[in-house]
């Protein structure tokens, strides 16, 4: 019995007062502790461990041991998990964000973006288990954008603007590229979106090429946009209503139409009246003529700026003629002058074309003595134009180098001229071919040719 009892004090000196080396990896950091405990948490009591919910700890904190057991405790942390606008607490010992999103039943989808503590994550991320945590998911929109031509895509973004999120995914938009909604759109719900890309165009103009870049869908906007807008009769190729050709070439044609006025003067007649206040063989302007006007509206078309076509719209007479009216002289005046040396007094003189005859110097195979007033041929008789002898027959007048002569005899004459045929005997001829004045020697006769004709 004494034997016995010294055996069960033994045994309890060894369980109780024998202490021992135990090896405790909290959150994988190791450590070594000297106890003399025999249950796990007086192990982890003596070491200063204090548990928490949720903490995991192998062994159990209640199980006994004899030998040094390997303790493992990992340590549950706090975590807040945003989803959105909802947030959800857990707390666990579990480190990695895919582990913990699993936990809350949350899971991501292509585009969604992880946040921990502010900084960008993935779902590989380990949490260190010395503080709480934060974990934000920033789920991803969608944009389905329609590129033309039948080119679609579809893109998953967390960006904040429909502009980034089109620079993220490596869709560049240029300047003059079209994109709708605007660039500066917010990405706050899935997005319908088209981007039209610019095509380079060359426009023909007036002054030269002119290159541009634009994603308008018809000419007229693409000029617009260019500064080469069309305005009035301005007019393109193809036309302003039609779809930007495929090669980019647009021909701009500046069209101007002008009315113009022109005239025209329309003649005027001269009206001829007997004035008894102007000398004889003068002419006095009574009133003056004044030419009409005829005016000419004309349409002229010029496109870059040379003239295509002109039509003329309207006529019309803008002012009517005015004859002249001349006076012509029936006042007999009496002059006196000195000819060749002898004065003589005269009431008209005329230029006249002379030439002379004889007898048998007339211009016909016969020699004619006798003269249509029944006179002899010879020095002093002179012969006249029909017109001239029908009026004047009898007739003094006075010829500077022939002398004095009366009218006695008519001839021919010479077409358009005053003539006058100067009479000779034969021995007495002397040619003549020459211009003279004559003059018609006073008294003036009671009946007086007041226009002489040819």
């Amino acid at each position: 019995m004494a034997a016995g009892g010294v055996l069960a004090a033994v045994i309890l000196f060894f369980f109780f007062g024998y202490r021992q080396t135990i090896e405790v990896s909290v959150d994988g950091q190791r450590m070594s502790v000297v106890s003399g405990a025999h249950r796990v948490g007086d192990v982890l009591s003596e070491a200063g461990i204090a548990l928490r919910a949720g903490d995991q700890l192998d062994p159990p904190a209640e199980s006994w041991f004899f030998a040094p057991p390997a303790i493992r405790l990992s340590r549950a942390i706090p975590v807040q998990i945003w989803d959105g606008d909802h947030a959800q607490d857990l707390v666990s010992q579990e480190r990695q964000v895919a582990h913990l999103l699993s936990q809350a039943g949350l899971s991501l989808e292509p585009g969604d973006r992880l946040w921990v503590d502010g900084s960008p994550a993935t779902p590989t991320t380990t949490l260190s288990p010395e503080r709480a945590h934060l974990i934000q998911i920033e789920r991803g929109v969608t944009i389905h954008l329609d590129e033309g031509n039948g080119v679609r895509k579809e893109i998953t973004s967390t960006a904040a603007t429909l502009g980034e999120a089109l620079w993220q995914a490596g869709i560049r938009a240029g300047p003059a590229d079209r994109l709708s909604p605007p660039a500066e759109t917010p990405l706050t719900g899935n997005v319908e979106a088209r981007l039209i890309h610019a095509v380079k165009l060359s426009i023909q103009t007036q002054s030269g090429d002119v290159a541009a870049f634009s994603a308008a869908r018809t000419v007229g906007e693409a000029l617009s946009e260019a500064g080469l807008g069309l305005q009035g009769l301005d007019y393109s190729v193809p036309g302003e209503d039609q779809p930007v050709p495929g090669d980019g070439k647009i021909r701009v044609v500046r069209v101007i139409e002008e009315i113009q006025l022109t005239q025209k003067l329309l003649p005027y007649r001269k009206e001829y009246k007997m004035d008894a206040e102007t000398e004889l063989d003068h002419e006095r302007v009574i009133q003056a003529g004044q030419p009409g006007i005829v005016m000419t509206r004309e349409r002229a078309r010029y496109e870059d700026g040379k003239e295509v076509s002109r039509a003329k719209e309207a006529e019309w007479t803008a002012q009517q003629p005015v004859n002249a009216v001349v006076g012509r002289g029936t006042k007999v005046v009496v002059h006196t002058e000195k000819v060749n040396g002898e004065t003589i007094e005269y009431w008209r003189k005329v230029t006249v074309y002379a030439t002379s005859y004889s007898p048998c110097q007339s211009g016909t195979d016969k020699c004619m003595n006798g003269t249509a007033s029944g006179m002899p041929l010879r020095q002093g008789v002179v012969a006249v134009s029909w017109n001239w002898y029908r009026d004047m027959v009898g007739q003094r007048i006075y010829v500077p180098g022939y002398g004095k002569a009366v009218i006695g005899d008519n001839g021919g004459g010479i077409p358009g001229r005053y003539w006058i045929d100067l009479g000779y005997t034969d021995d007495q001829y002397q040619p003549w071919h020459q211009w003279v004045t004559i003059y018609f020697l006073t008294p003036a006769p009671k009946i007086i040719p007041y226009i002489l004709y040819p």
